[in-house]
């Protein structure tokens, strides 16, 4: 569904390159499926991308609520750091505005939203929940791992055009194709990294496994 739209957009938007792959709805889906996170669902495009040396690529699903990013080197964007990045784009726009995002998201994303002065918090998984919320708390946006991304501008729904146009935005004032855009997402948890005392500090408090104020309770 989402091709036509995606190529009436481009045409509003000279100063944007678009290479149409697979843009013709076809209902049997001869290409790949309708599942996004599928095996091999996006290989096509993930070889694209490098070989035309693109700046990034962008899949929908079959009713193109959802969407998924590949960099320019052909790897797919998890969809909490691309969560990072469109709030760091509304955020710009809104400071210090609320935004929610997936709670099995990484670090990267509350402390992406933190370090730019936003209120991040996590929200249970599910389109009706994180609506519901958006609304009662009048989130600017929220991001999901599901690849659904939530635009209160938009009436709190789910939208993968826009949140292409949020990226493609976010490339057109960066300058940058999308590798150096995308906030740090690398925590070493490598032992041979850490203080020795700070492992043994670790080993020391949870060895016996006691929970504190349970009185003769262990794990």
């Amino acid at each position: 569904m989402a091709g036509p739209e995606v190529r009436k957009l481009f045409e509003q938007f000279p100063l944007w390159n678009l290479i149409p792959l697979n843009t013709e709805p076809d209902g049997e889906f001869p290409h790949h499926g309708a599942k996004l996170f599928a095996h091999d669902a996006v290989r096509e495009l993930e070889n694209r991308v490098p070989a035309e040396r693109d700046d990034l690529g962008v899949a929908f699903d079959g009713d193109a609520d959802r969407c998924l990013f590949v960099d320019e080197q052909g790897r797919q964007v998890p969809p909490d750091i691309v969560t990072a990045l469109i709030a760091e784009f509304f955020l710009i726009r809104e400071p210090g505005a609320r935004i929610l995002y997936d709670l099995r998201s990484s670090r990267v994303v509350a402390e992406t939203i933190r370090c730019l002065g936003g209120t991040g918090e996590r929200c249970r998984v599910g389109h009706a929940f994180i609506k519901a919320r958006m609304r009662q708390e009048g989130a600017l946006f929220a991001g999901e791992l599901s690849g659904h991304y939530y635009f209160r501008d938009l009436g709190y729904i789910d939208c993968g055009l826009m949140a292409m146009i949020a990226m493609a935005n976010i490339l057109s004032m960066k300058g940058e194709p999308l590798v150096p855009c995308l906030p740090p997402r690398e925590i070493s948890f490598d032992r041979r990294t850490q203080p020795a005392g700070l492992l043994q500090g670790y080993h020391n408090c949870f060895t016996h496994g006691r929970l504190r104020g349970r009185k003769d309770r262990h794990a």
